[in-house]
């Protein structure tokens, strides 16, 4: 079964790391240690003027003496900083190891928050491994000794840290209360900076379960904080956030934009895994905008620069891309290479959603080439990891609706507005005072009429800004109600979307469907044709042109959604009057009569359905799986398309007694004996035998 393709989905990048320096300098106090060695000083100005490899060499090349010359607190603050370069240098093995050997002399002195900061900076570098487990180890080890000292501060990075990869191992209701720990801290100590932080990888939790639109409010709040305390490093990850987040909603011009300034900061920064990683999106850009030319330099670029770097989530999310240009250039032989090569890596290291993503290019390119039991044995491997994933982002998604997140949002919101009349208030007594000083015991009189006019303004100010805060908050209501609606539509064919779907049938599972439904899948044959000789402009065209078709065989009654790319799915209940074969024809016969209006004049396009009942057997226990019911309706599809296309399939009649284990082996084999031994009843538009697989 063809599936929409699954936006990428990454881990949030540390965003601290261009502070090296500032947190050598804050940490030499603390360890008894009145200056810094004069090498040590050296690599800082290598460091400033960029030259970050130079500084490397100068380093390791004075660790070699080191040891057996300076005191142990010197060694560790050495180790610590070559640790820190190699960990921004994407050299991650090699930042682990001196990061460890940094932690065993710590380990020797008296100085427990300098060993909790290392550690957490060893989590971050095990992080980008995708050793998630040992990661989380390592920042709750940090964690603890952060509580022990009361360090608000540290505590509020761990959290973050930890919810991190958290979200990253798909624990999305755990990630969300590290993150709330962490946002609480920050407004308890007035960090903007750890807000900031906060409001990021919240949005990313957002993002992963694709509500777009409220990730994309939660980056644009971050990226503003950044700007507003001119962090650099910080705006170079909002920027890469919500290019991602607004290619996702299709918004090519603005995504480009964004992603072309993360380019530009982290180049700046000397960050070159960074870089890798925003050139690697803006090749996707191109390859959605269609110019494929472009998208192929930059995708063979980026994919040539991430086999370099330690960063395995960074191959597997490139090489996703490199897979679906060279599908769309159809060379279906080099894409299945490509995605079998980085399906192993994403196995490996348990990056489910990648791994489902690249699972439907491998289907779709044995699919191209012919093999179809192939193609079948990914679509039905795909399927269960998304129902897994489904089931995790289900249980994230009540966590959100019941969270205060929002509500803090909000409050934050309202009082950073709040802080900045507080701050224009103070620089108006200020000035005021300094008058006042200059004419004290001239004009008595005129610094009353003054202070008079003073409170009174101030009077007006406070009434004026809680008119704003009050209209501030409607809105954000206002827009959490639209957001809501938008994140279960199509946006291109105004249709329900999956989550729609999934969420109507999420809850008929859990109370039991009072009445039979039927679903029908049906996808556009030979679609890729369209897009490829007419561009995708027209291809849209057609896919907007589908719904009055569904509309008038189906009516509103039906749960009409897109499914994803081509496919669409409808599930109705039975009716008397509406038999699922003369539904199905009606459908296929429309479309097939249909001329879509696009950019380049009138098409015809026609359609293979496929088509199974709801609940599978009467049996509550058994047959209440819609997942199960969908995959029959995903086999009869292929049946269609492998018998004749512009075409149906389905399943009509059940044998009362059928248990849904008659469905459990292989679905092609399965259908094809019980069609041989009268245990289903098989409606087809075609004469001709059935060809199953």
């Amino acid at each position: 079964m063809a599936t929409a393709e699954i936006e990428s989905q990454h881990q949030s990048p540390p965003r601290y790391f261009g502070a090296l320096l500032l947190c050598l300098s804050f940490c030499l106090p603390q360890i008894g240690i009145a200056q810094q060695p004069n090498w040590l000083e050296q690599a800082e100005q290598l460091v400033s003027g960029g030259d970050r490899s130079a500084a490397i060499e100068l380093i390791q090349s004075h660790l070699q003496q080191l040891p057996n010359t300076a005191e142990a607190a010197s060694t560790a603050r050495a180790f610590r900083e070559l640790g820190q370069l190699l960990l921004d240098d994407g050299q991650f093995a090699e930042a682990e190891r001196a990061f460890l050997q940094a932690k065993e002399i710590y380990e020797t002195l008296d100085d427990s928050t300098a060993l909790a900061r290392l550690l957490g900076e060893l989590g971050i570098t095990i992080r980008q491994q995708a050793r998630y487990p040992e990661a989380l180890a390592w920042y709750e080890q940090s964690l603890e000794i952060f509580r022990r000292e009361e360090d608000l501060e540290g505590m509020g990075d761990r959290y973050n840290n930890i919810g991190v990869v958290l979200e990253l191992m798909g624990q999305y209701g755990a990630a969300l209360q590290s993150h709330e720990e962490s946002l609480a801290i920050a407004r308890r100590v007035q960090d903007l900076g750890s807000v900031s932080t906060s409001l990021y990888n919240i949005g990313e939790i957002w993002r992963d379960l694709g509500e777009l639109q409220t990730a994309r409010q939660y980056f644009t709040d971050s990226l503003a904080i950044d700007t507003r305390l001119e962090n650099r490093n910080d705006m170079a990850h909002s920027h890469h956030k919500l290019g991602v987040t607004l290619l996702g909603l299709g918004d090519l011009t603005a995504s480009r934009e964004h992603l072309d300034n993360s380019v530009k900061l982290f180049k700046a920064a000397g960050n070159q895994r960074n870089v890798v990683w925003s050139e690697g999106v803006l090749g996707k850009i191109e390859l959605e905008a269609g110019n494929l030319a472009l998208a192929d330099q930059l995708l063979r670029r980026a994919a040539d620069s991430a086999e370099s770097l330690q960063s395995p989530t960074l191959r597997i999310e490139i090489g996703s891309y490199l897979a679906q240009l060279l599908m769309q250039q159809g060379q279906f032989g080099e894409a299945l290479q490509v995605a079998e090569r980085h399906i192993e890596l994403a196995d490996a290291v348990k990056e489910d959603t990648r791994l489902a993503a690249l699972l439907s290019l491998q289907s779709r390119a044995l699919a191209e080439l012919g093999d179809y039991q192939g193609a079948l044995r990914s679509v039905q491997r795909q399927l269960n990891i998304e129902r897994t994933l489904f089931a995790e982002s289900r249980e994230a998604s009540n966590v959100l609706t019941r969270s205060r997140v929002e509500f803090n949002r909000q409050r934050q919101l309202i009082e950073l507005l709040e802080k900045d009349n507080e701050l224009q208030r103070t620089q108006f007594q200020r000035e005021e005072i300094q008058r006042t000083l200059t004419m004290v015991g001239v004009v008595l009189g005129l610094m009353l009429i003054a202070v008079y006019f003073h409170v009174r303004w101030q009077r007006r100010t406070n009434e004026r800004l809680a008119i704003e805060v009050a209209a501030s908050t409607e809105q954000l209501l206002h827009k959490n109600q639209a957001l809501e609606k938008a994140s279960i539509t199509d946006p291109l064919t105004g249709l329900g979307n999956r989550r729609m779907i999934e969420r109507a049938f999420a809850e008929l599972q859990e109370t039991g469907p009072k009445q039979p439904w039927m679903l029908f899948l049906l996808d556009l044959d030979h679609f890729k044709r369209v897009n490829d000789r007419y561009g995708h402009a027209a291809g849209d065209s057609i896919l907007l042109g589908l719904k009055p078709c569904m509309l008038q065989v189906f009516g509103s009654d039906a749960l009409c959604s897109r499914w994803g790319g081509e496919e669409f799915l409808i599930a109705c209940p039975v009716s008397p009057n509406k038999q699922p074969d003369q539904l199905a024809e009606s459908l296929r016969s429309c479309i097939e009569k249909t001329r879509f209006d696009t950019s380049v004049g009138q098409l015809s396009v026609t359609v293979s359905i496929g088509f199974a009942p709801y609940p599978l057997t009467p049996d509550p226990k058994q047959g209440h799986d819609w997942f199960r019911a969908l995959d029959v309706a995903d086999a009869c599809l292929y049946a269609a398309k492998l018998s004749s296309r512009n075409a149906w399939v389905g399943i009509g009649a059940l044998r009362s007694d059928l248990p849904a284990s008659a469905f459990n082996d292989s679905l092609p084999s399965a259908l094809e004996r019980l069609e041989a031994n009268g245990g289903i009843d098989v409606l087809k538009s075609f004469s001709v035998a059935t060809t199953w697989a």
